[in-house]
């Protein structure tokens, strides 16, 4: 699941930073890509979630501002 949101994540941040209104959203999904990734190569304790939680959380904020915006434009 993790290395496929990172990859996704790539995906459509490349593709809304191609977009004028929608670049920075692209950018902050970039941004998750890339946190997704070093989540990865922090050290964390044994049995502690820290790399999923690193790399869960910058995703779903994007998710949920471009959710809301696309509720508040009323577009799919």
């Amino acid at each position: 699941f993790f290395a496929l949101f990172a990859v996704a994540s790539l995906v459509v941040g490349v593709s809304l930073a191609r977009d004028r209104d929608l670049c920075w959203i692209g950018r902050l999904a970039l941004f998750s890509a890339a946190m997704g990734v070093a989540a990865w190569f922090l050290p964390s304790g044994n049995g502690i979630a820290i790399p999923e939680l690193a790399a869960a959380v910058p995703g779903q904020l994007w998710l949920v501002i471009l959710g809301y915006r696309m509720i508040r434009l009323k577009t799919a």
